[in-house]
């Protein structure tokens, strides 16, 4: 396990109240964070917490083109939409060196 996998819960409180509003101060504050640390804005700056917040927007991102893809429809729908899962046909010719 490397460093930047583990955050305290207090900085992994930050991180998800980070992604409500992309404000750190309020995100600090609201994570119990003193006034002081949440106003200095050191807790951008731990290398553990950049490389995190930098995962979870890729993820973020990731999904938010899926989802323009998806045209805002849920997976499973469009899969549904998009799949034909009906029987094989049993008429049709065997595959060679089935």
């Amino acid at each position: 396990m490397d460093i930047f996998s583990t955050l305290s819960p207090k900085q992994a409180l930050f991180c998800d109240e980070y992604f409500k509003d992309f404000n750190a101060t309020q995100a600090a504050l609201r994570a119990g964070y003193s006034q002081a640390t949440a106003l200095n804005g050191k807790l951008m700056t731990l290398p553990k917490i950049k490389y995190h917040l930098q995962q979870r927007g890729a993820a973020a991102a990731d999904a938010a083109q899926l989802s323009r893809v998806l045209g805002g429809r849920d997976l499973d729908e469009a899969t549904r939409q998009h799949v034909d899962f009906a029987p094989a046909d049993e008429t049709a010719p065997e595959a060679p060196g089935a």
